[in-house]
């Protein structure tokens, strides 16, 4: 007969899971571990618990299937939670596994013991132990458009009375109301489509459509980016440079589906908008509760309308343009000679002033996927996020953005991209300060100590792990570079910016 933890490993394994990362300890996680990889599991060791939980994420929602994180108790337990956190704020349905003290431990024994399952509760949509083992695959199936990272805990040990428990989820409306708001949608003159990531979640195909599309930052690549009724991201806070200024004005109806007050930075479009998703509640009083097959249904009505708008995305991918080209060397110089690369490639991008360019001027087109702490903006996911990539999507180049604060999160992962020789191009965009921070400070008077970071090259660092390294000040440099690249060996680009232009180079695109 199996024990608990062949079980465990076995039903994971029959669930979608595809991949675990990790660090392990040598007691049940290691157990677990050499069971997965015997059930056919592959199991990537990372450098930090907090890491293995959000290259985890990445894998889950770019893979189609499910990763694993596992860790020891107590203090492994703790370095993962920044990760499942992570996981929870981009809504990345994961799975964190960790070793716990079995109900039958004395509390006397305190030797690495924590509370583990009131310390994950509001950041899961799930926990479980062993002793839940025959409930496994209801407890791993992810609810459709609504994925949340789960908890499992490796011990025999019961979920404490009153924790917060998941709400159900089940929403639909009438037919005959539902009719009645979209036939406002059929009769609009110029309506606007805004879509969240739900939909490239369940996986609806948009392609058809002729309307203007807008899309959140985290369902980027929902919509072919270079189609002509794409206006790229919505954020709620765009400026000058972005066409929810101009477009979303000129509309008469704006339908959203799927936009949680999550995925954006401004809610006001939530107030005027005819807003459909799946979940209860909602986030505003004239949000529309429905279920897919009703999604579909509106889907199928906004496919009628022309794209009205044509016109204006065309003069605003213009102005886009001419505002990166009026740079001679700045991240969207660099993000537009990435752009215009042939081949299918991932972008992952961490949080910071180029993090706001590379949403908007990269644009994800057929073959290429994109990534990033669109929810949280939670610096410093970027390395791991791209090794979660490389596994779910193999061969497949990637980009990795990442900046002066960033960097240092997770750095020693960076040897494990050397370590795998993973073809990832790491862009390390760098000012020489905290210029995201800097920006934002007005007429404050600005503190070195806070704004700079200790020794802002990495390039020789990064060389010793064992991957080429170049430091890169033009775009014709940055270029070169890009274009010798193999596509199959790690490189590290250390873009250097000037911090005074850089302070100033998001100012028209978002509040």
């Amino acid at each position: 007969m199996k024990d608990k933890l062949e079980q465990l490993a076995l039903g994971l394994s029959a669930n979608n899971v595809g991949a675990a990362f990790g660090v392990s300890g040598s007691g049940p996680s290691f157990k677990l571990i050499s069971h997965l990889l015997d059930n056919g599991v592959p199991y990537y060791p990372l450098s930090h618990e907090a890491s293995a939980a959000i290259a985890a994420g990445a894998y889950t929602f770019l893979s189609g299937k499910t990763g694993v994180a596992i860790t020891i108790k107590g203090p492994g337990f703790a370095n993962m939670v920044p990760g499942l956190a992570a996981n929870y704020m981009e809504r990345y349905g994961a799975i964190c596994l960790s070793e716990d003290y079995d109900d039958a431990v004395s509390t006397k024994k305190m030797h690495k013991r924590l509370n583990q399952f009131s310390v994950v509760s509001a950041v899961t949509g799930g926990m479980a132990s062993l002793l839940h083992l025959d409930e496994l695959t209801t407890f791993l199936a992810a609810e459709p458009g609504n994925e949340m990272p789960k908890y499992f805990a490796i011990s025999n040990t019961q979920l404490p009375a009153g924790l917060p428990e998941v709400e159900e989820h089940d929403a639909e409306v009438a037919d005959t109301y539902l009719d009645i708001v979209l036939d406002k949608i059929a009769h609009a003159e110029r309506p606007v489509l805004i879509v969240g990531s739900l939909i490239k979640r369940l996986g609806i195909d948009i392609s058809h459509l002729n309307l203007p599309v807008f899309t959140t930052a985290q369902a980027k690549g929902t919509l072919d980016e270079a189609a002509a009724n794409a206006c790229g991201i919505y954020t709620g806070v765009g400026k000058a440079l972005v066409a929810e200024t101009c477009i979303l004005k000129a509309s008469d109806c704006v339908v959203t589906i799927g936009v949680r007050n999550f995925e954006i930075l401004g809610t006001d479009v939530k107030n005027q908008s005819i807003n459909f998703d799946i979940i209860h509640p909602c986030f505003t009083d004239n949000d529309t509760a429905v279920n897919i097959d009703q999604i579909k249904k509106i889907i199928t009505v906004l496919a009628a309308p022309i794209n009205w708008a044509a016109d204006k995305i065309t003069e605003n991918r213009k102005e886009l343009a001419a505002y990166t080209n009026s740079y001679q060397w700045m991240p969207g110089n660099a993000f537009d000679v990435i752009n215009k690369l042939e081949y299918d490639h991932t972008m992952v991008l961490d949080t910071g002033t180029f993090c706001t360019i590379g949403e908007h001027v990269w644009a994800c087109k057929a073959g290429r996927n994109f990534i990033g702490s669109s929810n949280g903006r939670n610096l410093g996911l970027s390395i791991p996020t791209t090794i979660g990539a490389c596994m779910a999507l193999p061969g497949q180049p990637v980009f990795c953005a990442v900046g002066d604060g960033g960097i240092r999160y997770y750095a020693a992962d960076i040897r494990t991209i050397a370590e795998r020789q993973l073809p990832v191009c790491i862009l390390f965009m760098s000012d020489g300060r905290y210029g995201s921070i800097i920006s934002n400070l007005a007429n404050f008077k600005t503190n070195d100590t806070i704004t700079t970071p200790m020794g802002n090259s990495w390039v020789n660092v990064v060389a010793a792990m064992g991957i080429a390294s170049q430091q890169v000040t033009s775009t014709e440099g940055f270029k070169t570079q890009i274009d010798a690249w193999d596509k199959k060996t790690p490189l590290f680009l250390q873009c250097e910016f000037d911090p005074e232009t850089y302070l100033s180079v998001t100012l028209d695109l978002r509040g």
